[in-house]
């Protein structure tokens, strides 16, 4: 797909698609051009104008910000928020009364929201690892959702979602990308614990060599230099381990 096909007003082989956007007026003080560059825009901007290719202004400024907002607030930037879903309480006290549980259910309940809290957080470290390694290879991560039901997208137009896990796809998310070209990847599968690096791999191309170590080594080098990407609130009592632990 040319670039001169995804937009009407593209005009020529020439076409800019930062011009297109005018990123020299929007949010001018803080678009500089080392954000435009590895974040991957052009790719992703060039994909959501083949989606709207009759896009008032203000949607086009719309979706520029909350690229942006997106590319700035990724894990190695951001500060964690707590989770914040309440389990159900009979869970709580299900397993408080399991044989040889030495945990109450306020212990329950804060370890059960902290894996939470560290999960969400995993998803979005998956994205920032992907970016990091498909940036200059033809590829880019759809920052702030912009690009409907697509995770990563190609400068041909290919679609991805990236999944986390195999049993973290719900149906209304297969229903959306149902009639149309979107792939699904899978890092990791929930049953036999297989990961799916390589598939990936071959779908990047230029190669492309992520794996399971190098997304391990990444997200404890972004967790080391923003400890504040995951907002845990330990205390010495809650750190202690149970006898014979």
């Amino acid at each position: 797909m040319k670039d001169t096909e995804l937009t009407p007003s593209s005009g020529s082989k020439e076409f800019d698609v930062r011009q297109e956007f005018d990123l020299s007026k929007i949010s001018a003080d803080k678009i500089s051009a080392d954000d435009a560059k590895n974040s991957g825009f052009d790719i992703v901007a060039r994909a959501w104008l083949k989606d709207h290719p009759n896009a008032t202004k203000a949607k086009k400024d719309k979706f520029v910000n909350k690229f942006f907002q997106g590319y700035r607030n990724r894990p190695s930037r951001r500060t964690g928020k707590p989770h914040s879903a309440s389990p159900d309480p009979l869970v709580l006290k299900l397993v408080a009364a399991l044989p040889g549980c030495r945990f109450s259910e306020n212990d329950i309940a804060r370890m059960h929201q902290d894996a939470m809290a560290v999960e969400n957080i995993t998803g979005a470290l998956l994205e920032e690892y992907i970016a990091v390694n498909v940036t200059g290879k033809g590829w880019a991560i759809c920052w702030g959702s912009t690009i409907r039901a697509t995770d990563l997208v190609s400068d041909e137009g290919r679609k991805l979602q990236i999944k986390n896990k195999t049993n973290t796809e719900n149906s209304s998310s297969r229903q959306v990308r149902k009639g149309t070209d979107i792939v699904v990847w899978h890092r990791l599968d929930a049953n036999d614990g297989r990961y799916y690096w390589e598939d990936l791999n071959n779908i990047i191309g230029h190669g492309c060599c992520m794996s399971e170590e190098g997304f391990r080594e990444f997200a404890l080098k972004a967790l080391k230099s923003n400890p504040k990407m995951i907002n845990l609130n330990f205390t010495e009592e809650q750190t202690e381990q149970p006898d014979g632990a």
